[in-house]
Formats: C-alpha cells, sequence, structure tokens
C-alpha cells in the first residue's frame, strides 16, 4: 500500500486521523478567532470535532495559561484551574454551580477565559455580568476543506513534491457531508484518498 501511495507523491495518507488533540503549527489553519481579553469570556460552541480543542490549544501554544479537559463522570466536580489565561474544554460538562463558582473567581482577577462547549453557557454566566463573546463552529465551506486538505498533503508529499490535490467539487460534497466535524472531514478524504491509491 506503501508503494501505492508514493505513486501519488505521498509519503502516506494524508487524512490519517491525528493522535491527539490540536495540529502542529504546519498543519494550522488560520480561522481568524480573537482569543479573550482580560476580563472577558470567549466561548467556542460546536459539535464533536468542530475545530474547539484545536482553537484552544492554538491559543494556549502562543499565548500561554494553563488548559484544561473536563472529562465525564465525577470529574465535573474537580476544581477547575484559575491563572492569567485559562481554558476550559468540555466546559458543559462542569456542574453548574462550579463552573459559577470558577468562572466568578476568575472574574475577580481579571483572567482572560476560553471555553469550549456543545452547548450555550450563557444563560449560566449571565448573573456575572461578564463580557462574554460566542462564536459558532461547525459551518465548514468548501474553501476550509480546500485549505485544511493542502496543508495535510504538503506534510506528506514526498520528496518536497506532490500534483496529488484535492478539486473543489470533491470539497464541496465533503463539506455538505461533513456534519460540522473536521473529523468527519478526515475520515471522508482518508477513504477517497485509499481509494485513489488503489487504482494506481
Amino acid at each position: 500500500m506503501e508503494d501505492r501511495y508514493h505513486r501519488l507523491g505521498l509519503r502516506r495518507n494524508p487524512f490519517v486521523a491525528d493522535p491527539v488533540p490540536g495540529v502542529s503549527h504546519d498543519l494550522w489553519v488560520e480561522t481568524g478567532l480573537v482569543p479573550p481579553r482580560s476580563g472577558e469570556i470567549v466561548q467556542l460552541i460546536g459539535p464533536r470535532g468542530a475545530g474547539k480543542t484545536t482553537q484552544l490549544l492554538h491559543w494556549q501554544r502562543h499565548l500561554g495559561g494553563v488548559y484544561r479537559h473536563v472529562l465525564p463522570g465525577r470529574h465535573r466536580w474537580a476544581r477547575l484551574p484559575i491563572a492569567d489565561r485559562i481554558y476550559w474544554d468540555e466546559a458543559d460538562r462542569v456542574h453548574p454551580r462550579l463552573l459559577q463558582r470558577a468562572t466568578k473567581t476568575a472574574a475577580r482577577k481579571r483572567t482572560a477565559i476560553a471555553i469550549a462547549t456543545h452547548v450555550d453557557l450563557t444563560p449560566a454566566l449571565a448573573s456575572l455580568r461578564l463580557s462574554i463573546r460566542t462564536h459558532h463552529l461547525g459551518d465548514i465551506s468548501a474553501t476550509e476543506v480546500v485549505a485544511w486538505a493542502a496543508r495535510r498533503i504538503a506534510d506528506t508529499q514526498l520528496d518536497g513534491v506532490t500534483s496529488f490535490s484535492i478539486d473543489r467539487d470533491l470539497a464541496e460534497s465533503v463539506a455538505a457531508g461533513s456534519e460540522g466535524s473536521w473529523r468527519v472531514v478526515g475520515d471522508q478524504l482518508h477513504v477517497w484518498t485509499a481509494q485513489r491509491a488503489m487504482e494506481r
């Protein structure tokens, strides 16, 4: 199979799932999202695979701060970290009272707070009278698919050269079937690329 990918000018399939959350600098595609300022909350809302964790980890890598991924079950009761910059991932798992208490403490310290969630947490935090900026992730366009795929193809090209690419029609089809998830995009393109390699 590896030789077949070589015939496409690739070392391997570019769309293998990332083994850990987030992406390297080489694979990052700029989103244009602005991180929270001191005393502000930015919440990223979207389905699984929409890029919420990747965005939080990108901000942390470049701006510093403390990241916490909230696990399900009893972990929803664990104390949330407080620092100058904090990134709470899966914040909707946190018990509401604990979330309010931690956010109130962070607000007193003028902390910059970024949270990733599947549901809008504004109602739970409204009483704190903080500035909350919300971004809804999950509307994936064909243009974004092309840019996302190009980074991964460039990262796996053989000897720095390949003619392999994703055309607009394919990108539109993939975007339409993505369900707002980059994981689904990757799965679709992984299968498509494997089929192209088998045809060689």
